[in-house]
């Protein structure tokens, strides 16, 4: 296994991300991630990963808008836009000091040219990576 330092992000991601538009209703982005056992989507202008990223909406974001008991129709009125994004290029060891030091738990990769989704990574997957790396040198 390599270490996470040499480890790219294009090779751990989940990929395809699911998308979804802006106009898609949260109570459809809920579906979604409950059908596909995911916690997070992005968002683009026409819910394909064939353009431009434009957010994220997570179950959190979700949790949030129902216990503060807002009427959201759509997931514009909901999604995060201040993103923080990765190139499949960019290491694993980068990944998670992006994770740790934005408090996030999901890191859209992105093709840098187009600006288009082509993947997701969080938390979880780089904790696995960490995890599988301690565990092989332990037993070594």
């Amino acid at each position: 296994m390599d270490n996470a330092s040499d480890l790219f992000v294009g090779r751990i991601m989940s990929t395809p991300p699911i998308c979804v538009n802006p106009d898609c209703t949260a109570e459809k982005a809920a579906t979604i991630m409950r059908d596909n056992n995911i916690k997070s989507l992005l968002v683009t202008t026409n819910g394909s990963m064939n353009a431009p990223l434009q957010g994220i909406i997570t179950s959190t974001d979700i949790v949030t808008m129902v216990s503060d008991g807002v009427d959201v129709a759509t997931v514009r009125d909901v999604m995060s836009t201040n993103l923080v994004t990765l190139d499949v290029n960019d290491t694993v060891d980068m990944a998670a000091q992006e994770i740790f030091f934005n408090s996030i738990n999901h890191l859209p990769v992105i093709d840098a040219t187009t600006q288009n989704p082509v993947g997701i990574l969080t938390a979880t997957d780089i904790v696995h990576i960490f995890t599988q790396n301690n565990s092989l040198t332990n037993h070594e």
